[in-house]
């Protein structure tokens, strides 16, 4: 195996704030969207929701479908 054609795991925790203020949402979706043009696509992005969060969340909702996006809850 050549080191290009390793999995990578990206993990990205989110806050509830993240998710409910504009700005940061907007951060947050560009952050996401750059991650998944990379040149390397080998990749697992990580989201990590707070238990309060749902994965219908529209800002969720909103992002690009992509099956290398998996989303996982944490305890508070």
């Amino acid at each position: 195996m050549q080191a290009t054609d390793q999995l990578i795991s990206i993990i990205l925790p989110i806050s509830p704030a993240t998710l409910e203020n504009p700005t940061l949402a907007r951060w947050f979706k560009a952050s996401v969207v750059s991650i998944l043009t990379q040149t390397h696509q080998e990749f697992e992005l990580l989201l990590i929701l707070p238990n309060d969060i749902c994965i219908t969340h529209s800002n969720l909702t909103s992002l690009p479908q992509d099956p290398r996006i998996q989303y996982l809850h944490r305890d508070s």
